[in-house]
């Protein structure tokens, strides 16, 4: 899977919303969702081009915010992936579980600092050469699963973290 399988399956899910009436959707940052007798039934929020503040009153209410990938130092998630979905639906009274488990793309930039997070496209890469190396310059990937650098995201974050774990990362860079 390359990093364009998300943008496609946002592009498939908005044509499919599109062709429907009783769905709406509002480019709208929320700051509270609205509850009643135990159940959310709405939002309050902002719109984000003009700044004009909104009361939304629905049936149901989907929470899909995008994650919280820039709790961490370097990040492929975008620059608004800081968890606010989360700290919404926890404030509603949800029940927040297996918050541990995040999924982004494992190849980014650490060096040089103005490129830091950048993704480092894999799909492009690897059959052009490219290799994950460990501190030690070594090619460790296949050491893990067979496919090496053509494994799943999944698998290559799982991978890494095993060098990590034994020491063999990249030394920080001299700022000197």
């Amino acid at each position: 899977m390359d990093h364009r399988t998300g943008f496609a399956i946002q592009k498939a899910l908005v044509r499919q919303i599109v062709k429907r009436n009783n769905i709406k959707v509002f480019e709208q940052k929320i700051t509270k969702l609205l509850q009643a007798d135990g159940r959310v039934v709405g939002a309050v929020g902002y719109n984000i081009h003009d700044g004009t503040f909104i009361k939304i009153i629905a049936k149901a209410v989907i929470v899909a915010t995008g994650g919280a990938g820039q709790l961490f130092a370097v990040s492929s998630m975008p620059e608004d992936a800081r968890g606010d979905g989360y700290v919404l639906a926890y404030q509603a009274g949800a029940v927040l579980m297996d918050m541990e488990f995040h999924q982004f793309y494992q190849a980014t930039l650490a060096y040089p600092e103005t490129l830091r997070g950048l993704l480092v496209p894999m799909g492009t890469c690897v059959p052009l050469g490219a290799r994950v190396l460990n501190a030690k310059g070594e090619p460790f990937m296949h050491k893990y699963f067979p496919e090496a650098e053509y494994a799943t995201r999944d698998k290559a974050s799982i991978a890494i973290f095993k060098e990590i774990k034994q020491g063999l990362t990249s030394p920080p860079k001299s700022t000197a």
